[in-house]
């Protein structure tokens, strides 16, 4: 999963890392801790640890969800830095993904449309109207 790329302000962002040992390769169980960053600024907005995905049969996989809410530091418009790390074996490693929160646009918003065009059961003409966002 990773991270997606944005999020809709008051929406949860979902996020997902795999945990390797540096020296095999192997999936390893290591909580990863994460904090994000309001970009151009190097201000933290957030910061947590990942909890374990799958259960007990399941090995390295760690997921976590932030409510991106201008209670919690977020802003509409504005890229964020989601660092990821974790130490295995005396090693650090991580990696970091960028997103953007936008406002959610109501559905009336949208650019107007008809489509028009036959139905091929019937050979009548229809007509279908709505928005496209």
């Amino acid at each position: 999963m990773g991270c997606p790329e944005g999020v809709i302000l008051d929406d949860p962002l979902n996020f997902s890392v795999a945990v390797h040992d540096p020296d095999t390769g192997a999936l390893v169980d290591v909580a990863p801790n994460f904090r994000i960053y309001k970009d151009a600024t190097g201000v933290l907005v957030f910061s947590g640890t990942m909890a374990k995905l799958g259960g007990p049969t399941t090995t390295g996989f760690y997921f976590a969800s932030v409510l991106c809410t201008g209670a919690n530091g977020f802003e509409i418009a504005t890229a964020y830095t989601l660092c990821i790390e974790a130490t295995v074996a005396l090693i650090k490693g991580g990696v970091a993904y960028g997103f953007t929160v936008y406002e959610r646009v109501p559905e009336a918003l949208g650019i107007p449309i008809t489509i028009q065009g036959y139905d091929a059961m019937t050979g009548k003409p229809i007509q279908i109207v709505g928005r496209y966002r």
